[in-house]
This record gives structure tokens, C-alpha cells and sequence, in this order.
């Protein structure tokens, strides 16, 4: 009986209307997730375990279709309820039966084997058993109640009939229409017999077997489509079945599917509630189906109810399903004592979580992107929630008061009110018992409202933050909520040191890679500086977990330098940072120049010497020397020094250069321009320059006048971030190659290689 339900939205239930809801669907279990994300954790604080229902763990927000693993609803009913009716066997038939072989018993006994078993029980000699169906005959005959064992073996015979007829539909063909209604007539004829033969069967029975009897005749009706008989029969034997049998739940919910293949809505839905109830074993499922179709449906269901409790559970459906501030209001106005309010105070929580997290993204957005539509953080709350829940709380009369005041304490908090917030987490901590979920859950609100009411550097709340970061971070692995508030609390307190100006404890709480920082060699040397000394608690739970090493730190210097044209102290710094970083490989012949472009031929290429960081930054050193003089020697130094410049940038075939263990140095394509060190090819425009201004060989002249053809060309792609590609944008180089230099071989070579060259000359 699953369907697939759409994704629209409920309208609020506050009126009871359910106008526009003929396409309606549960609100997510959660707010969107991402790849990274996959559940409530990226966007939650608070831990909707605090309830301390597991039964109804399966119901907090989730991005999942339900809190906890697994979306197969019909084979997690199934598992659930299997269980659940084992456990009624066992009972019924004694201690004696161990619960593997009585599984195998009641599930996995082959048809074959029952027939023999029967035929053995009923005295034809028991020579044809196997192994394990003998074991099933001793555990019978242990009972001393021979007709109690054949009932058992006829029900037993019976359900493997009823069963390839209930489950035909939920194979791989079936949807297959066609196929459905040539099976449905053969399996009507079967189960016409087979209803016929209950009836006998059942007199003979006791109550324990015949209403599992009765269950099967349900069943047949239901799957051989004869819904009104379905009906019919539900009501007639309803009330024979023991209302704590697991039997009772089973059987109303094919009667609740029957009512709403018959679009008896109301019915139906009200069947569902009771399931969802009574049965915790079928609490995912009942819900799965429970779906109000329109107004009139809803009234008519709410109609129903025969007691307070059935109306709140109506309700707390609802506030699943759609509308959990409706429904919170309705059983508070009941019953202010429900067990059913605490499970949608969570979701509430958990919803303003989703809200406050996604206007914060869209502040963020707004700033970088000027997009609009910003709340005030009380507003993306909801002030009326925070109201709400609020009253409640201040009556105190609920059946657990601490979570409503804790409730209301991290929505203030979430509001940015941290003062009130705390006051009503200090009155729910007072209240609460010594439950480590309870009290962990208290010291996480409390310490997110202290950070919400930071705005700028305080030093004498760092005590403070450094006792409670290193208690969060014994948490990490095994309180997600826990992870996620410690990370959010690390980038908003960088937040508020950076504006502050401490741009080093600002990083250290929250590293930004690309900051610029890190290509200035004064601040990172003041971050190794902090390493090395830190003065307090704060300080010292900073430096523990900052990421980088101080090889790393020294790494960056390294680039800086090297990016700036220093090789000579980018030497020294990367003799300093050691081995592991200035042995790093490069790929490719860093000194190799081509007409096109083209990485991965460079690195399929054998290297007559392995360059690394250490000997890359040496040769650059050796090679801006001897460019210093003058003459042939002078100039082709130069030119190989240009070529080295050009293939450590993004450009060339020696990025390795520049990746660090955290990408420091990596391009910002988002804010591509030529200021970023790794895509400017400056230093070798200047070095090709220098090379062609130096020789007096017009081939050299040419090729150096090419690779800053190249450079100038990539300054234009930088500037300009939304080139397509196809205009050609010549510049001086170009020229200067077609006025005087095409009378070398090196001209005629570019020529052939290069169509942008090809086509500037309009060839």
C-alpha cells in the first residue's frame, strides 16, 4: 500500500484548511542538504534526541525521508513487524522453540517441507523430514496439544497460499497493466477458494490463530482488488481481534489501504492514526500512507476520533506531515500533558535552525552578489514561533517544562535576544534531570547564545571560548550536533577577530587558504610567531589546532618569494622547510618552451634531469645571475629564466609550484585578474624582453618576442574572466613578430602551429 507522495507544500492547518492541498506531501524531514551535508548537521545546533522517545526518532527533520537510516518503508515495516510477530509466536508456543529455528518455522519453511511435516504431525511417519523440519516436529509435539500444532501447520499452509498473491504487484513487471489484469483473474479464483476454506479453518482454531486467519481473508480481498468486501469484512471482525495483538494493527491498516483505493479518504486516514499509535512496528509505514486529501477530508477524519488521545495523534500527524505550530497549538489546547508535543517542539527548533541558516546564507550571498530578501534574524525564526512556544513555556504546565524553556532558550539565541536566552537555558538546566543528552544539549544552547552576542574582540571572554572549544572538540566524533556548532562558533568568532584587526587569531579560528595573508611574508611570519608563544588558554587552544605545520608556514614564504622574483631567498626558505616540501617533484621540464601550450605532453616527455621545489628555485637563482650580464650567454639565460617564470604559473607546465596543502597559491578564478601571483606572467614578459633586447640572433629574438606574445595574451584572459574565445585580441607582440621577423624559421613554425597567429595574419 505505499504511494509516492509529491513534494507541495501544506497551507497552515490554523484554520483548518486544507484548500490547494489536493497535491500535497510531507514537508521535508529537513531543510536542502548538499553532497557534504547529509542531514540536519550543517544547518543544527540542537539535538532533537532531547525528547528521549526513540520511538519517534524517525520522525525529526531530516534531509532524509526519515531522521534515521534507510528510505524502503515496506521492507522496514516488514523487518519490524516480523519481529514484533515472532516475538507473539514464541509466546504462544512456549519457551521451548529457539527463536532461529522458529523464524525458519513460521518464514522459510519450503511448502514441500510443511506438507510433510503436517502429513508426519498427523501420524504418516516422519522418515521424509530433513534435519531441520524433525527439529520443528519435536519442538510441536513438546507442546502436548496435538490439534493446537495442526491448526498451527493448516494457518501455516494457508498464509504460503495467501502470499504470492498479496506480493505479485511488488515485483520487477508490476507495473506492467497488462500482466496485472491477467494475473488478477487466476489470483481471484485461488483466493475465492481459499476464503471458502477459512471458514472451516477458523472454528477449529483458537482466538491466537484465527484472527491471524482472518488477517489472511483480508489480505486476499485487499490484493485481489475487492476493496468493498475488504471493507466489509474489516468491520465484521474487527472486534475479534485482541486490540494488543499485533494482528489487530496489521489487519487495520489493509483495511485503511482498502478505504483509500475506494478515495474514502477521511476513513482511511483515520485508520492510519491508529496504526500510527498503537504500532511501533508500523509507526513509518501508517505515516507513509496517512494522506488528507483536501478540507473535507480532514474534517471528516478529525470527525472520528473517539477520544482526546485519537484526536492528538490526528493532530501530531499533521504536524509531521504540514503544519507543526497548528498542530502544537490544537493538543496544547487538549492536553497540555501530551506525550505527542515534545516530538514537534523539536521540529520547530530544528526548523527555525534551517531558517536562521539559510538567511544567513542569503546575507552572505547578498554581500558578494547583492542579492536581496534578508531578514533580521528574529524575523527568519519567526517571531511568532518564538511567541508561541514561548507562552507555553511560561505556563510551565507541559508534561516535561525544561524543554520548553530550553526550546525557547536556543531560538532566542538563534533571534541574536542571547540575554534572554540564556536566562531561560539556565531555568530549563535547574529543571532538567542528570541526563547527559539533556545536559550536553543545555551546555551547547548556552554556549551558542554567549557567541551570538559577540560583536567585537572581548579578551576576558577567551577564558571562556577556549574551555568550551576543547570541550566541544572531545565531542566531535560523537555528537554531530556538537561538530557543527563547533565549527560555526570558529568562523563567526574569526569573523568579529578580523574585523578587529587580528588577522592572525582570526585565521587560526577559521583558515580562509586564499586570505592574503598568506602571501605576505610579515603576517605569516607573526602567525609563526603566535605558534611558537601562545600567551593564554585561547591562544594556546588556537595554535594546537591551527592546521598548518611550520614547514608548511615557511612553504608560503618560500612562494612568495619565488612569485615575486626572489629565487635567491626563496632558496633559503625552502631549504628551511625541509625536505618533504623542497623534494616535492615537478612534472615537466620547467625550461622547456612551446608554441601551444600543452601540459600534458610537456609531462609525457623523458626529463634529462627531475627537477624539484628546491633544485627549480636553485636553476632560477643560477640563471637571474648570469641574465644580469650581457651579450649571447646573457640573453640566453634570460630566455630560459622567462621560460621557468612562465611555466610555474597556472599558464605553464610546472603548477606543481605552487600547490601547497591547502591551495594557498591555487587561482581564484572567481576573482581571476593579473594581481594574482600565479596567473601573472609579468616576471616573464620582462625576461623575454630582456632575452630578445640582448641577442643579436633573430630566431632567439623570435621566440622571446613569442612566449611574451603568450604572456600578453594570458594578461588579457585574466582582465577579462568572461572571454569566450572566440575573438582574437591581438597585441604589440603580434605585430612585432609580423613587421619584422618573418623571415625566420621560427615565424613559419608558429605559423603552422598556432590558428589565432594564423588567422591575425589572414591566412
Amino acid at each position: 500500500m505505499r504511494r509516492q507522495k509529491s513534494t507541495a507544500s501544506f497551507v497552515s492547518f490554523k484554520t483548518l484548511s486544507l484548500l490547494g492541498l489536493l497535491a500535497a506531501s510531507p514537508v521535508a524531514f529537513g531543510s536542502g542538504g548538499s553532497d557534504e551535508c547529509d542531514d540536519m548537521y550543517c544547518a543544527s545546533f540542537f539535538a532533537p534526541e532531547v525528547i528521549q522517545n526513540p520511538a519517534e526518532s524517525p520522525f525529526f527533520r531530516s534531509y532524509r525521508f526519515y531522521y534515521t537510516e534507510g528510505y524502503d518503508v515496506e521492507a522496514d515495516n516488514k523487518n519490524n513487524v516480523r519481529a514484533v510477530n515472532l516475538t507473539e509466536w514464541s509466546a504462544y508456543l512456549g519457551a521451548k522453540f529457539k527463536r532461529p529455528t522458529l523464524a525458519w518455522f513460521l518464514y522459510k519453511m519450503s511448502s514441500d517441507d510443511l506438507a510433510a511435516l503436517t502429513k508426519a504431525m498427523e501420524g504418516g511417519g516422519d522418515s521424509s523430514l530433513n534435519k531441520r523440519t524433525r527439529v520443528v516436529k519435536r519442538e510441536l509435539e513438546s507442546l502436548g496439544d496435538k490439534a493446537k500444532a495442526l491448526n498451527v501447520l493448516h494457518y501455516l499452509d494457508f498464509a504460503k497460499k495467501v502470499e504470492p498473491i498479496a506480493t505479485r504487484r511488488a515485483g520487477e513487471d508490476g507495473w506492467d497493466e497488462q500482466k496485472r489484469k491477467k494475473d488478477l483473474v487466476g489470483d481471484s479464483a485461488a483466493a475465492e477458494k481459499l476464503v471458502e476454506a477459512s471458514s472451516a479453518l477458523i472454528a477449529k482454531a483458537d482466538s491466537f490463530v484465527a484472527e491471524r486467519f482472518r488477517f489472511q481473508v483480508l489480505r486476499l480481498k485487499f490484493y485481489t482488488e475487492q476493496y468493498e468486501e475488504a471493507q466489509k469484512y474489516y468491520e465484521a471482525n474487527k472486534d475479534s481481534i485482541h486490540p494488543d495483538s499485533s494482528v489487530k494493527h496489521r489487519f487495520t491498516e489493509v483495511a485503511a489501504g482498502a478505504y483509500y483505493k475506494q478515495k474514502q479518504y477521511g476513513k482511511a486516514n483515520y485508520l492510519y492514526s491508529l496504526v500510527f499509535d498503537r504500532s511501533p512496528s508500523q509507526k513509518r509505514s501508517s505515516f507513509f500512507s496517512f494522506h488528507p486529501m483536501n478540507d473535507s477530508d480532514w474534517k471528516e477524519t478529525l470527525a472520528m476520533a473517539k477520544s482526546k488521545r485519537e484526536t492528538e495523534v490526528l493532530w501530531q500527524l499533521i504536524g509531521v506531515y504540514a503544519d507543526g505550530m497548528a498542530a502544537i497549538d490544537h493538543i496544547y489546547k487538549l492536553n497540555p500533558q501530551s506525550n505527542l508535543l515534545p516530538l514537534l517542539l523539536v521540529r520547530e527548533v530544528n526548523k527555525a535552525e534551517e531558517d536562521f541558516t539559510a538567511n544567513q546564507s542569503l546575507a552572505a550571498d547578498s554581500q558578494s552578489r547583492g542579492s536581496s530578501g534578508v531578514k533580521s534574524s528574529k524575523e527568519a525564526v519567526g517571531a511568532a514561533r518564538i511567541a508561541a512556544i514561548k507562552a507555553i513555556a511560561d505556563a510551565g504546565n507541559t508534561l516535561k517544562p525544561y524543554l520548553w524553556k530550553l526550546s525557547v532558550g536556543h531560538l532566542l539565541a538563534l533571534a541574536g535576544e542571547s540575554r534572554s536566552a540564556e536566562q531561560y537555558i539556565r531555568a530549563a538546566m535547574r529543571e532538567m534531570p542528570k541526563e547527559p543528552v539533556l545536559r550536553t544539549q543545555a551546555r551547547l544552547s548556552l554556549y551558542f547564545a554567549r557567541v551570538r552576542s559577540v560583536k567585537a574582540i572581548t579578551k576576558n571572554a577567551e577564558p571562556y571560548f577556549a574551555t568550551e572549544l576543547a570541550w566541544l572538540a572531545t565531542l566531535r566524533e560523537g555528537n554531530p550536533r556538537a561538530s557543527n556548532l563547533q565549527l560555526w562558533t570558529l568562523k563567526t568568532l574569526s569573523a568579529v577577530y578580523a574585523a578587529g584587526g587580528d588577522i592572525v587569531r582570526a585565521l587560526m579560528l577559521h583558515d580562509s587558504a586564499k586570505d592574503p595573508a598568506y602571501k605576505d611574508p610579515k603576517k605569516v611570519d607573526a602567525i609563526l610567531a603566535f605558534k611558537a608563544k601562545p600567551a593564554t588558554d585561547f591562544d594556546k587552544y588556537l595554535a594546537k589546532s591551527y592546521p598548518y605545520s611550520t614547514a608548511q608556514l615557511t612553504e608560503l614564504k618560500a612562494l612568495s618569494a619565488l612569485y615575486n622574483g626572489h629565487s635567491g631567498a626563496a632558496v633559503g626558505l625552502l631549504q628551511q622547510a625541509g625536505s618533504e616540501i623542497a623534494g616535492s617533484e615537478l612534472n615537466a621540464d620547467p625550461f622547456k618552451a612551446r608554441i601551444s601550450d600543452c601540459h600534458d605532453c610537456d609531462a609525457a616527455e623523458e626529463q634529462s634531469i627531475k627537477y624539484t621545489k628546491l633544485t627549480f628555485a636553485e636553476k632560477l637563482a643560477e640563471l637571474a645571475g648570469k641574465a644580469g650580464g650581457s651579450g649571447e650567454a646573457a640573453a640566453e639565460a634570460s630566455f630560459l629564466l622567462a621560460n621557468g617564470y612562465y611555466n610555474m604559473s597556472y599558464y605553464g607546465n610546472s603548477r606543481v609550484v605552487y600547490e601547497t596543502a591547502f591551495g594557498n597559491f591555487s587561482p581564484n578564478f572567481w576573482g581571476r585578474d593579473n594581481k594574482q601571483l600565479t596567473l601573472s606572467n609579468d616576471l616573464a614578459e620582462k625576461a623575454y624582453l630582456r632575452a630578445a633586447s640582448l641577442s643579436s640572433s633573430k630566431e632567439l629574438q623570435a621566440k622571446a618576442y613569442w612566449g611574451a606574445a603568450k604572456a600578453e595574451q594570458n594578461r588579457f584572459y585574466n582582465n577579462n574572466p568572461e572571454y569566450d574565445g572566440k575573438d582574437i585580441h591581438p597585441g604589440v607582440y603580434y605585430k612585432k613578430l609580423k613587421d619584422g621577423f618573418s623571415d625566420t624559421t621560427y615565424y613559419q613554425e608558429i605559423i603552422k602551429e598556432c590558428g589565432y597567429f594564423k588567422t591575425y595574419l589572414g591566412l
